[in-house]
């Protein structure tokens, strides 16, 4: 079998390189045939054929042993089975694809429905680039902080730590040196071993030294010197409270500075407040000069609810509480009492009023 292009006088090999049917052009095809041997071909006869709907003209010629038919025929427009290829828009890790067609007939690809535009090579055609990540800026959870992408919320690799450096108290937990997010537990209380904190009438205890905190150790029960005499008190031998006062007392201060947000003084071992003044940064450290006490962060805390032998503090409170009900009962006395005497200054009002 031979083909030619009737339209532009050339050999034809259909799909070959840059052989391919167009429509309006006019095309042979012919077909070789040879007999057995010792047959020969009839002469010519009429034939009649059919190409893509329409007659065909069909040369039918013989030589002996040898025979030929050719068809000469004129290319139809090729009707394409399209099917839409749609758009695959990228993400921030995969590549996208842009919208093309496919024709199921011919399985050649097009840029458009129409088939004006063949794609050549899908592979590198019409390819979105990967959009990459967005990152975002440090977010923070118990124990890492980490970078996701604002556009597709995965984390970004390479981004997640784990919280580390800032230190622990007893009042705050640390905070992360990168982050600076609060992370990891309290740290245990930092008490004043070298001085007596708390003492009182019950017994003596020590404070923690983390501003803020009130927390103190279990009360441990006062040790007498002794009973007092005339010029001898008696004190306790660990914190110099002093238990019962002799005839002729002498104020003397304990150990340490006692301190609230505006001043600092000492304490006698019989509860005399001494050298009360308020307290002074010379230095600009936001500490006081004299007794230290952290001024630009005063916080207010609260006991630790534990059984540590800070029941003095409920006593404390019950007691204030008590005489605020005192308090409140001898207002109420007074108004009630008011009210009588208003009643009656009325009453004798109108007796005297009926004489008159």
């Amino acid at each position: 079998m031979e083909w030619f292009d009737v339209t532009n006088n050339k050999r034809f090999v259909p799909g070959g390189v840059d052989q391919e049917f167009k429509e309006g052009n006019v095309y042979k095809v012919t077909i070789h045939f040879r007999s057995k041997l010792g047959y020969e071909f009839v002469e010519e006869e009429a034939m009649i054929a059919t190409i893509n709907g329409r007659e065909a003209a069909v040369e039918y010629v013989t030589y002996g042993d040898f025979a030929g038919i050719s068809y000469t025929f004129e290319a139809l427009k090729h009707l394409h089975d399209m099917e839409r290829i749609n758009k695959v828009s990228p993400t921030c890790t995969a590549a996208g694809k842009q919208t093309y067609y496919h024709c199921k007939s011919c399985d050649k690809y097009y840029e458009d429905a129409a088939a004006t535009k063949q794609i050549k090579d899908l592979a590198s055609w019409g390819n979105v680039a990967a959009l990459g990540h967005v990152e975002s800026d440090l977010r923070t959870n118990s124990t890492h902080h980490f970078k996701v992408c604002t556009r597709c919320y995965k984390e970004i690799d390479g981004s997640k730590a784990t919280h580390s450096g800032g230190t622990a108290t007893c009042m705050t937990p640390a905070k992360c040196k990168d982050c600076g997010a609060a992370y990891g537990k309290l740290a245990d209380h930092n008490l004043a071993t070298d001085v007596w904190g708390f003492i009182d009438a019950s017994g003596h205890a020590h404070m923690c030294l983390t501003q803020g905190c009130y927390y103190r150790s279990k009360t441990v029960p006062h040790r007498s010197s002794g009973p007092a005499t005339d010029d001898k008190d008696e004190v306790c031998l660990d914190c110099g409270y002093v238990i019962t006062l002799s005839k002729n007392h002498t104020h003397a201060a304990l150990e340490g500075y006692r301190s609230d947000s505006e001043s600092h003084w000492h304490i006698c071992g019989c509860g005399e407040v001494m050298d009360k003044n308020v307290h002074t940064d010379a230095d600009g450290d936001n500490k006081c000069d004299v007794c230290s006490y952290l001024i630009s962060e005063d916080v207010s805390g609260g006991t630790d609810d534990s059984d540590d032998g800070n029941d003095e503090n409920d006593n404390d409170n019950d007691n204030n509480n008590d005489n605020a009900y005192i308090v409140w009962i001898v207002i109420g006395g007074v108004l009630v009492l008011g009210a009588v005497a208003a009643v009656v200054a009325v009453i004798l009002l109108k007796k005297k009023k009926k004489k008159e």
